[in-house]
């Protein structure tokens, strides 16, 4: 099973800390700020945590690796 890590979202190379058009920034926002939480132990996911994505849960569904194995 693959995964991801969760980015640094306090990170200018990451994601603009200012306000933007950038359509890579407004992903990232969406994926790893208001969707941040995992479906399998409802704690928000955190920089460094790594995760895996849940398609047949919905758009951006993620849980943490952990919770998965």
């Amino acid at each position: 099973m693959a995964y991801g890590i969760i980015p640094d979202m306090t990170n200018e190379d990451v994601v603009c800390q200012k306000p933007c058009e950038h359509t890579d920034c407004a992903v990232n926002r969406e994926d790893f700020i208001t969707n941040n939480k995992c479906r399998g132990c409802g704690e928000v996911l955190k920089t460094g945590d790594t995760f895996c994505y849940e398609p047949e849960y919905g758009k951006h569904t993620k849980s943490h690796h952990r919770c998965l194995s």
